[in-house]
């Protein structure tokens, strides 16, 4: 294949959406005081938010009040993988 060839429709639409996913674009930016990361200013950042949300709260419903200890393992693992998402595709924090 010869660089700058003509792939199709199909081929400039997948080449768009890996661009948007892999664009340089912070999802969540800094805070404007203090340290770490605001409220998602990106359409991916509002959507992991929501997700996550709706991951924890349907897990609340599924573990019940009969496996507290559970469900704050798994708070505390969503928590942790937030703050990665938020570390790989957030304005670096910084004191502020």
């Amino acid at each position: 294949m010869v660089a700058g060839e003509n792939l199709g429709l199909g081929a400039r639409r997948v080449t768009f959406q890996v661009e948007v996913l892999m664009s340089d674009s912070y999802w969540f930016p800094a805070k404007r005081r203090g340290w770490g990361w605001g409220a998602p200013t990106a359409w991916q950042g509002k959507l992991i938010l929501v997700c996550w949300l709706s991951i924890v709260i349907a897990a609340l419903l599924l573990f019940g009040h009969d496996h507290v200890v559970a469900y704050m393992g798994f708070v505390f693992a969503m928590i942790c993988l937030l703050i990665l998402i938020c570390y790989l595709k957030g304005e670096p924090p910084a004191w502020r």
